[in-house]
């Protein structure tokens, strides 16, 4: 007769050459253990399949019940006085506006051409700002859904560096091909809350794929901005990187008003009453000069650029900062194993030049 541990040796060796062949199978497949992993996640959330997105019902103003107004000008200001991460400390803040400028888009499947407000995100740490990006809202003006088609993201390489726009971090938009097929759009602010409604906010699974999950309702929320009623919890789940988790607020007629990661609402325009507020830094944090780039070019339309100019397998796309401005990069193996950058001009399509 088998001892009780014999067994329970046996089982845990099952259960490890289960593993072993779950392992096998993805890479035999071509796919990664995390893309695996992210993709079972992701299909635990609501995504653009169900949401009846249609291009004549989607628009860059609107007004839904628990997020800023895409209104041009509408704004919020976060502040978090003692900012702790990875050894930045200090005092943040987060300056979020509608920008009066839109951005085109033209997604066949779901019916062509439509326009998204830029909402304008800057961060920055004891006055001195070091991030900004431009993200594309649309409204459906059926549902009073907030969706998110996209974003472009800017980091200076230091905190104390004076070019704002020397590193794109992050670039992605719905509808154009990536190594998972077309990118989808996110749900970032449901019109009608429901609780224990799980969706997907950014729908980019190589660089952005995050779940939301509607937690709790009937909540009042204290910030410096004031105290309020009818506020709802909303919690994030970063699906490429386990155990980042956010929780944040959002409260009826007002929006969001409070952010685990960025602090608590410090003024917004949506506020009756509104006048500008002093922060403890000053009037105005200094600002950093940037200039959005104009991108023409997909990564589809740079890949084929890319290999008629030097033949090969191309192995990664990326916006970067060369030859004096933000360009295209795309990275390509020939055939005796020589890696190349393309560079490309992000609003013609011009190779500028090559780097091996």
């Amino acid at each position: 007769m088998e001892s009780k541990w014999t067994l329970v040796g046996q089982r845990i060796l099952n259960i490890m050459s289960s593993v072993l062949a779950i392992v096998v199978t993805l890479a035999w497949l071509g796919l990664s253990v995390d893309t695996a992993i992210a993709q079972t996640k992701k299909s635990q959330y609501s995504s653009a399949a169900d949401w009846n997105l249609k291009a004549e019902n989607l628009q860059p103003r609107g007004v839904n019940p628990y997020y800023l107004p895409l209104l041009s000008g509408s704004m919020y200001v976060f502040e978090e006085p003692n900012f702790s991460d990875e050894g930045d400390e200090g005092h943040y803040r987060k300056e979020v506006r509608v920008l009066e400028k839109t951005e085109p888009f033209d997604i066949p499947s779901i019916g062509g051409k439509f326009s998204c407000a830029i909402v304008e995100e800057k961060e920055f740490l004891n006055g001195k700002q070091f991030t900004k990006s431009h993200n594309y809202y649309c409204i459906d003006k059926v549902s009073n859904n907030v969706y998110v088609f996209g974003e472009m993201a800017w980091e200076s390489s230091s905190r104390e560096s004076a070019d704002m726009s020397d590193t794109v971090t992050e670039s992605w938009r719905a509808g154009e091909p990536d190594d998972y097929g077309l990118t989808e759009p996110g749900l970032l602010a449901p019109g009608s809350f429901f609780l224990g409604a799980r969706y997907m906010i950014d729908g980019a699974e190589g660089k952005a794929l995050v779940g939301g999950e509607n937690v709790e309702s009937g909540l009042t929320i204290s910030t410096p901005a004031g105290t309020f009623d009818n506020c709802v919890r909303v919690r994030e789940y970063d699906l490429l990187d386990v155990g980042d988790i956010t929780d944040k607020g959002y409260c009826l007629d007002v929006g969001i008003v409070s952010d685990t990661s960025d602090g608590k609402l410090v003024e917004a325009t949506a506020l009756k009453n509104y006048k500008p507020r002093r922060t403890a830094l000053g009037p105005a944090p200094e600002e950093r000069s940037m200039v959005a780039p104009v991108r023409k070019i997909s990564d589809e339309k740079a890949k084929e650029i890319a290999l008629a100019a030097v033949p090969g397998e191309v192995t990664a796309i990326s916006i970067e900062r060369k030859l004096g401005g933000l360009r295209i990069v795309v990275e390509v193996i020939a055939k005796d194993g020589t890696e190349t950058d393309v560079i490309i001009d992000m609003e013609t399509g011009k190779v500028l030049g090559t780097e091996t």
